[in-house]
């Protein structure tokens, strides 16, 4: 079995082969080399962020939080929908506390019925945003597994709800939490919207790993990949890729990068360097 870890992009010049490739690949139909760019973007993470067992979402939970399962953790999990997540990263840490936001009301009670007997589970009937507000969420269905804040093509427009968003910093506050040790987000195109929320929390330098989504919604939201790579480099984090084998450093954004199928993608906050003088 191959040991998760850092996968280190192969630094070989491959320059010299270029024209042979390109010529190769313009012989062929270009329905077929759009399927193989898939199948090369897919084994590199690009698209396997679906499904929390095996997208690597996991794997890399305890590549950055250690393998001491029984240290108490604080995790948020933004977007809980029915726990899948929360479920899962407790069978990872079980003297973790989680807390589970969901603001849709019918898709909450099912993940109040989930995790009615654990008490470290803080079940919240709300999201996170740029700005505490009401807002109008567009569902796939009445237990929908799929809900934005933006009407996706997905999404049924019968289906509608009026939900309640606060901001990250808020919850920081009022649970007094000192640190989060891994902040995780999928909230289909919103992702951004939940860090801008959490300004205060980020310069206090409280959250240790951020995970966050970007997929087809993003595109709904104009939300790019570059956006949040450039707002956490302000906030001294190291970004990476998550893939099913390991995780990708990505120390300098590239436009190559935005890829719009599932994908999961993290970021560690650095080390603070003292100085002594």
């Amino acid at each position: 079995m191959l040991e998760f870890k850092r996968v280190i992009g192969a630094s070989t010049n491959l320059s010299r082969f270029r024209p042979y490739v390109e010529l190769i690949f313009s012989l062929l139909p270009f329905r077929f080399v759009m399927k193989m760019v898939g199948i090369l973007l897919s084994s590199q993470g690009f698209g396997s962020g679906a499904r929390v067992r095996t997208s690597g979402e996991l794997k890399a939970a305890r590549f950055f939080l250690g393998d001491d399962i029984q240290k108490p953790i604080t995790i948020f999990d933004v977007g809980a929908n029915r726990g899948e997540y929360t479920s899962a990263i407790l069978a990872l840490y079980p003297s973790s506390r989680v807390f589970s936001f969901e603001p849709s009301r019918e898709t909450f009670r099912l993940l109040e019925v989930e995790f009615a007997a654990m008490s470290q589970v803080f079940k919240l009937n709300y999201g996170l945003g740029v700005k505490s507000q009401s807002q109008l969420l567009y569902k796939e269905g009445q237990y929908a597994r799929i809900a934005s804040l933006t009407p996706l093509d997905v999404i049924d427009p019968d289906y509608t709800e009026n939900v309640i968003i606060r901001t990250l910093d808020e919850v920081v506050s009022e649970y007094s939490i000192s640190e989060i040790d891994l902040l995780k987000i999928d909230v289909e195109g919103h992702e951004l919207d939940v860090i801008t929320g959490a300004q205060n929390t980020l310069t206090l330098r409280k959250i240790k790993c951020l995970q966050f989504e970007l997929g087809g919604s993003s595109i709904d939201t104009n939300t790019t990949l570059k956006d949040i790579y450039e707002m956490l480099s302000q906030y001294d984090y190291r970004l990476y890729l998550i893939s099913r084998r390991g995780v990708v450093p990505l120390d300098t954004y590239d436009y190559q990068l935005e890829q719009y199928s599932t994908t999961n993608f993290i970021a560690e906050l650095r080390a603070k360097v003292c100085i002594k003088i």
